[in-house]
């Protein structure tokens, strides 16, 4: 997974720092792809990256 999330130029610690915080639920953009993760149990989590749409 890193090596995918890296060459989309996503930066791996905003992921980090989300399966690191209390929250179940996080949203964000970067370099041009949406990103949604979701935590399930510990150390299962769901990660949705989805090429944002241009304007």
């Amino acid at each position: 997974m890193n090596g995918t999330i890296h060459s989309l130029g996503i930066r791996a610690n905003q992921l980090t720092d989300f399966l690191n915080s209390e929250e179940t639920t996080g949203f964000f953009n970067e370099n041009g792809y949406y990103v949604q993760i979701t935590k399930i149990s510990p150390g299962l989590f769901t990660l949705i990256i989805d090429k944002a749409a241009e304007n």
